[in-house]
C-alpha cells in the first residue's frame, strides 16, 4: 500500500512546465506503475490558499482573496488535469464543506502541540515598515546566510535553506533604500528533542541524497527548533498577529485529508500510525524541502507517529536557460500547450520525464523539445502501424505471447519506478526498447499488449486507449495477461502528427 503526497502549490497563480516536471510527474509515473502491478495506492493533490503570496496577488490585481483562491485553485487542477496527473482526492481548504473544519483542525493541533510541550515561545528580530508595522513576508528580502544567494524572508529558493530574518545577510524591504528598521516579536516554534533521530530518518528518506547536508545544516543551526508561526495578517491566526507559517503544516495538512478519503472510504487506518501497512512518499521541489522533512518527518515522529518514508526531491527546472517564472512571465502552461497548441500530452510527458531536474538543475529547449517530439511521434505512428497492420492480417490471434519476456521487462522498469530509486528516465529506456523490436519478427499481439503496458505509466492517454481497443477493461493491469484470450481486438494505429516552432509559439513567452 502506497500514499502519495503531492506538492501543494499556492493558488496565486498556474502551473506550468517547471512544477510538472518537478514534484508532480514523478508521482504519477509511479503511482500508475505501481497500479500496474495490483498494488493499492492513493494519491493525494491539494493546494495552500493561507501563503501569504494569495494577499499579494489581491493586493496586485485588486481581486478580493476568496476570487484569486477560486480562479488559480481551478487553473491548478486543470493543468494536472490537462496532463493526466492522476490523483483520487484533489484538497481545497476554502472548499465551503472543509473551510471552517479545516481552519479549527490546524488551530487544535497546534494547540496539541502547547499541550503537549512541544510549542515554545521564541523572541526573533522582525522586519518594520515605515509606518510601524511588521513587514510582510514578500516585503524583506536579503542574502541566504547557507549559499549567500538572494532569498526571501524565511526560505532560499537556491540551496532550500530555511532561516529567519535576522539572520539574512544585508536584509532589505522593498522599495527602501536604507536599511530597515527591526522590532522583536515572539513566534512559536516546534521543538525536537531527538535531532540526531531526526537527521537520520531524513537521510533514509531523502531521494535523492543530495539533499542531507543542507537538511543536516538546517536542524543543527537552528538547535532542532521548526517554525508554526509568523506575524502576519494572511493566514490561520496561531495568536494575536501571529499566523500559521503553512510551509511546515504539511504534516497536519495531511492528516486532515486522511480524513476525508477515510469519509471517501478509499482508506480505512490512518497511513501515518505505528502500525501502519502503507509506504507513505511525498514529493517537493528544493524550496520545500526541509519544510517536508521538518513537517513529515520532525514533528510526525515526535509526536509517535510513523514518519514519512520518503521524500522525493527535484531542483529548479529552467526555461532556455533562466528559471521559469510566473512573475516574469517565463512560463509555459501545459494546458495552453496541449488544448491551443494541440501538442500531444504523452509525448509532452516523455520529454519532461527524461529532461526531469531530479538530480541538478536541467533545462526545457523549445528546439530539443521539437525535435524529440516529432521523432517520438513519427516512431509511434510508424510502429503502431505496422503492428496493427500484421495483427489485423492474423485476425487478431496472437501466435507467440511469451508472458515470462514481457514480465521482466515490466519489473525491471518498475524498479527504476520505485520511490527508493526514482530513475525515470531509466524506465523510459525500457519503452524506447520496446518500441524498436522488429516489427516483422515480433508479434503484433505481444507488441501492442507489451505497448500498452510499459508506456501506461509514462503515457497514459494512448496506452490506455490502445489496451482498451485490445478489448480490455480499465487500465493496464499485468494479473489481466494470466487469463489471455487467444484473440484480442484489433485497435486503431496512433496517428500522431509532428509540430513546428510555429505550432507551439502561442504557448511560449512572447519573447521565445
Amino acid at each position: 500500500m502506497y500514499l502519495f503526497l503531492l506538492g501543494i502549490p499556492t493558488p496565486n497563480g498556474n502551473l506550468h512546465l517547471g512544477h510538472i516536471a518537478g514534484p508532480y510527474l514523478k508521482v504519477d509515473v509511479m503511482s500508475r506503475a505501481l497500479r500496474r502491478h495490483s498494488t493499492p495506492t492513493i494519491v493525494v493533490a491539494g493546494t495552500d490558499p493561507y501563503e501569504i503570496h494569495v494577499q499579494l496577488e489581491s493586493e496586485k490585481t485588486g481581486l478580493t482573496t476568496e476570487e484569486i483562491v477560486s480562479k488559480y485553485t481551478t487553473g491548478i487542477k486543470n493543468e494536472i488535469d490537462n496532463l493526466n496527473i492522476g490523483y483520487d482526492l484533489f484538497f481545497d481548504p476554502f472548499d465551503p464543506l472543509h473551510r471552517k473544519s479545516y481552519v479549527t483542525f490546524q488551530s487544535d493541533f497546534v494547540d496539541n502541540l502547547r499541550k503537549v510541550g512541544h510549542a515554545a515561545n521564541i523572541p526573533e528580530a522582525f522586519v518594520m515598515t515605515a509606518d510601524g508595522k511588521v513587514a510582510e513576508a514578500y516585503q524583506v528580502s536579503g542574502r541566504c546566510p547557507g549559499c549567500g544567494e538572494v532569498a526571501g524572508s524565511f526560505l532560499c529558493e537556491i540551496c532550500g535553506s530555511h532561516h529567519r530574518q535576522d539572520e539574512l545577510i544585508e536584509v532589505v524591504l522593498s522599495g527602501h533604500k536604507s536599511s530597515p528598521n527591526q522590532t522583536s516579536i515572539a513566534s512559536e516554534f516546534f521543538v525536537v528533542r531527538e535531532r540526531q533521530r531526526l537527521i537520520n530518518l531524513a537521510k533514509k528518506a531523502l531521494i535523492p541524497s543530495s539533499f542531507v547536508e543542507v537538511f543536516e545544516d538546517h536542524v543543527n543551526r537552528n538547535e532542532g527548533k521548526i517554525r508554526l508561526s509568523i506575524p502576519s495578517k494572511w493566514g490561520i491566526p496561531l495568536g494575536e498577529g501571529q499566523v500559521q507559517f503553512t510551509y511546515t503544516a504539511y504534516f497536519s495538512y495531511s492528516l486532515f485529508c486522511i480524513e476525508l478519503l477515510k469519509q471517501k472510504g478509499l482508506i480505512s487506518e490512518n497511513p501515518f500510525h505505528t502500525t501502519s501497512r502503507h509506504t507513505i512518499v511525498a514529493s517537493y521541489g528544493i524550496d520545500n524541502v526541509i519544510a517536508a522533512c521538518n513537517s513529515l518527518i520532525g514533528i510526525a515522529d515526535s509526536l509517535g507517529y510513523k514518519p514519512a518514508d520518503y521524500i522525493l526531491t527535484n531542483y529548479f527546472y529552467y526555461l532556455e536557460e533562466s528559471k521559469f517564472s510566473t512573475s516574469r512571465r517565463h512560463v509555459i502552461n501545459p494546458t495552453h500547450m496541449t488544448m491551443a497548441c494541440k501538442v500531444n500530452s504523452d509525448i509532452l510527458r516523455l520529454y519532461l520525464t527524461i529532461t526531469a531536474p531530479t538530480n541538478r538543475v536541467t533545462t526545457f529547449s523549445v528546439t530539443s523539445f521539437i525535435e524529440y517530439y516529432n521523432q517520438y511521434a513519427n516512431t509511434v505512428t510508424s510502429k503502431t502501424l505496422a503492428f496493427v497492420e500484421r495483427l489485423q492480417k492474423n485476425g487478431g490471434e496472437i501466435q507467440s505471447f511469451d508472458l515470462e519476456m514481457l514480465r521482466t521487462v515490466l519489473n525491471r522498469q518498475l524498479g527504476c519506478f520505485q520511490p527508493s530509486v526514482a530513475d525515470l528516465a531509466a524506465g523510459v529506456y525500457e519503452l524506447d526498447n520496446w518500441l524498436h523490436l522488429d516489427s516483422n519478427t515480433t508479434d503484433p499481439g505481444l507488441w501492442l499488449l507489451g505497448f500498452s503496458m510499459i508506456g501506461y505509466p509514462l503515457m497514459p492517454a494512448m496506452c490506455q486507449s490502445v489496451w482498451q481497443q485490445l478489448g480490455f477493461e480499465g487500465s493496464p493491469v499485468f494479473e489481466v495477461l494470466r487469463d489471455l484470450p487467444a484473440r484480442v481486438q484489433t485497435p486503431n494505429a496512433i496517428i500522431i502528427q509532428p509540430i513546428s516552432r510555429e505550432t507551439i509559439q502561442n504557448s511560449l513567452p512572447a519573447w521565445l
